[in-house]
């Protein structure tokens, strides 16, 4: 199972759309370092994790959009002429579907880590800081839920037909246009730029209210048990 899991973080990786998106985070993350957080947000220091958390909220939607292409991938002509040759391997149906789920999920991590890297750059060019234990908690409250709900939802839709899968690559848009409440502020990004003003302190300390916590492990479980729900089905 290691040899098959390794062969399909290799597809994945070789795949020209996670090549092609990983390019694109790294140009226009970069942009949005330049432009935007490096003046701060509302009013706080642009190495704060409230700056921070506006930044990976501009590049959320690639991270979504980067998932559900790599999801597609699986569902080409393609690939299901290849996986006529996977059903007489040895390893039963439904493994080899959690082995995909494990080889997107260590795709995904890489694609967060790439997200990431232009803000390590910038901070340790521009201000010599290397803060990561708060990139860290920023980047898992904010990215990781969504993350794992893009993986969930993704593999069901896909199923049901890949312009569906397309369509869905449109939810981030249409939630940036949509004026939310504060706890679902992590799925838009608002949160990181209400939230400070809303505390009655310069640069204040970040932290999180107890309904954006709620709606962010609402959206990991749903994640994760359509995740396996998909597999059972396959089973």
């Amino acid at each position: 199972m290691n040899r098959i899991y390794g062969y399909e973080c290799r597809r994945l990786i070789l795949n020209k759309f996670f090549i092609g998106i990983s390019v694109l985070i790294l140009v226009y993350g970069w942009q949005v370092i330049k432009n935007i957080t490096i003046l701060g947000v509302s009013f706080t220091a642009p190495f704060s994790a409230w700056s921070f958390g506006d930044y990976l909220s501009h590049m959320g939607v690639f991270l979504w959009i980067g998932i559900l292409f790599l999801i597609g991938f699986y569902h080409t002509k393609a690939e299901k002429r290849r996986a006529v040759i996977f059903e007489t391997a040895p390893v039963k149906p439904y493994v080899h579907e959690l082995i995909r789920v494990g080889a997107i999920l260590t795709v995904t991590v890489l694609l967060v880590i790439i997200v990431c890297l232009p803000a390590v750059v910038f901070y340790g060019s521009v201000f010599d800081l290397y803060p990561a234990g708060m990139i860290l908690c920023v980047t898992l409250f904010t990215l990781f839920p969504i993350a794992v709900f893009a993986i969930g939802s993704g593999k069901l839709l896909a199923h049901v037909g890949t312009p569906v899968l397309y369509i869905w690559m449109s939810v981030p848009f249409i939630l940036k246009m949509i004026p939310l409440p504060e706890s679902f502020g992590l799925l838009n990004g608002s949160f990181f730029t209400e939230r400070p003003l809303s505390i009655e302190e310069l640069d204040p300390e970040f932290s999180l209210t107890v309904g954006v916590i709620m709606v962010q492990s609402i959206v990991f479980i749903l994640g994760v048990l359509m995740i396996f729900f998909k597999n059972k089905r396959k089973r």
